[in-house]
């Protein structure tokens, strides 16, 4: 989706840990509308700090998914909720488009990405390019499923910079243009299939961004 457009959207974001936080935060400050809702009471999220959201007038709701959430046009859900849960198939229904916060995150991004993601050794792996190419002189950030979110590097990237980004499966379930530079699948085993249902789901879902 282009900046413009996405700018003029409002977005409901589902989830209050580290990458829910972070878009709504950045979407905020870019002047789109936006709305956090989580299921979990405060002391379980990590993350959380109303006084901040409170400072930046960003709304939100805990302890549950209310009916406000279908009054914003597109849905960022956090990869901890299953497609199959029930705020998620209701939303479905009700036609909104529903994307992760990587999907999002990547529409204002003017860097270089490089994604890697797989069953087993991603953060390694990540890390390790992030060193070799920092080592290098090149101005990277590293972030995803490593520590910081996409969302929170991108007011310090210029187009000469590099994103050295991990990607689990839970987090490109919901992307749709999500196209990096480089992107590295480094193996897949039989693994999340309780979250994916089966296999080629499973499959499907890491293939997908690199086509």
């Amino acid at each position: 989706m282009k900046r413009e457009e996405a700018l003029n959207k409002s977005y409901a974001i589902l989830g209050a840990a580290r990458s829910g936080i972070g878009i709504a935060r950045f979407l905020n400050r870019k002047g789109a509308k936006v709305f956090i809702s989580d299921s979990s009471s405060e002391d379980k999220l990590m993350y959380f700090d109303k006084n901040i959201l409170m400072n930046e007038k960003i709304e939100f709701e805990l302890n549950g998914h209310s009916n406000k959430i279908f009054d914003y046009d597109i849905i960022i859900k956090s990869p901890g909720i299953k497609p199959d849960s029930d705020i998620i198939v209701k939303s479905i229904n009700k036609g909104k488009e529903i994307f992760s916060e990587i999907e999002v995150a990547s529409w204002f991004c003017d860097a270089s990405i490089i994604a890697i993601t797989g069953t087993n050794g991603k953060t390694t792996t990540t890390i390790m390019t992030g060193k070799i190419l920092t080592n290098q002189g090149f101005d990277v950030k590293v972030c995803g499923n490593v520590g910081l979110a996409f969302s929170e590097i991108l007011d310090e990237l210029t187009e000469r910079s590099i994103v050295v980004l991990e990607t689990s499966s839970f987090q490109l379930y919901n992307t749709k243009n999500f196209k990096p530079k480089v992107a590295a699948i480094l193996n897949v085993t039989v693994d999340h299939i309780d979250w994916h249902k089966n296999f080629d789901n499973y499959f499907y879902h890491l293939f997908n961004f690199y086509c």
